[in-house]
């Protein structure tokens, strides 16, 4: 939906409206064998019991994020999360009463969302909610995580500290290059920039092609270091490369640290 088929709509509310298609563009149904007896009234009211799971959700992410959860405190915002919420829930309520609602092949069972803390917690959340009252939200429950995982991180800080990586920038002093790779690398939340003389528990070292570390000093860092080379000539889409990278190095981090729980658990 654009502004010029709907110029009377302020921006934002089609903005939200957009979201919110967005977030079953990808989803498969899975019909119920059962229809319901009366046709469904749109005009009557949300049941109150709605709003309380969602303000019981929210409590629920109080609870774990505490003060990272800053968004609690602006209850503009708060209220407009919550709507988003209470949308999303009593969609999946009317059209999943039945049976579970399955993801369409072109979501990858492997997706990265699903390592990550917000997503889990609010799986756990929906998919413990009571399954008499809620059947189509139980069912809907995986659904409605990465629904919500869209929206929910960007007034959510989710990063642990123990999750952050490690990075280290050695590219020649006074090189233009080095501020542009620092400028840009900052913007991500996972990542923490180390200064030169640190070599325990670097995740990343980026080095461009002429400063590489010497041998004895590799063995200073970990065994599972990454070492990136950088080129002083790269252009804009060598930094987005950049970036994914660091991405793809805090993932796998998140996965080994998912892994060495369970391996944990089974001993």
């Amino acid at each position: 939906m654009t502004h010029e088929d709907y110029p009377i709509v302020p921006i934002t509310a089609l903005d939200n409206e957009n979201k919110l298609v967005n977030l079953f563009r990808k989803t498969a149904f899975q019909p119920s064998d059962k229809a319901f007896e009366e046709p469904i009234n749109a005009d009557a009211r949300i049941n109150p019991k709605f709003y309380a799971l969602v303000y019981h959700f929210i409590d629920f992410l109080k609870e774990h994020y505490n003060d990272d959860m800053t968004v609690y405190h602006n209850q503009r915002t708060l209220k407009h999360i919550m709507t988003y919420v209470t949308r999303d829930i009593v969609f999946y309520y009317i059209m999943a009463p039945y049976s579970l609602m399955h993801l369409d092949t072109m979501y990858d069972s492997n997706n990265e969302d699903t390592y990550t803390d917000l997503y889990k917690d609010i799986y756990t959340f929906f998919s413990n909610v009571d399954q008499n009252e809620f059947p189509g939200i139980y069912n809907a429950a995986e659904l409605i995580s990465r629904n919500l995982f869209q929206v929910l991180p960007s007034y959510i800080s989710t990063i642990r500290a123990e999750d952050i990586i490690k990075v280290k920038v050695l590219i020649d002093p006074g090189n233009q290059a080095a501020e542009v790779v620092l400028r840009n690398i900052s913007t991500l939340k996972f990542v923490e920039i180390v200064p030169n003389e640190v070599f325990e528990d670097v995740d990343v070292l980026i080095t461009s092609l002429d400063v590489l570390p010497l041998d004895i000093e590799k063995k200073k860092y970990p065994s599972n270091l990454k070492v990136i080379s950088w080129d002083i000539s790269s252009q804009r889409p060598d930094y987005i490369w950049l970036l994914i990278q660091l991405n793809q190095v805090y993932v796998r981090k998140m996965k080994d640290k998912i892994e060495n729980s369970k391996k944990k658990k089974a001993l």
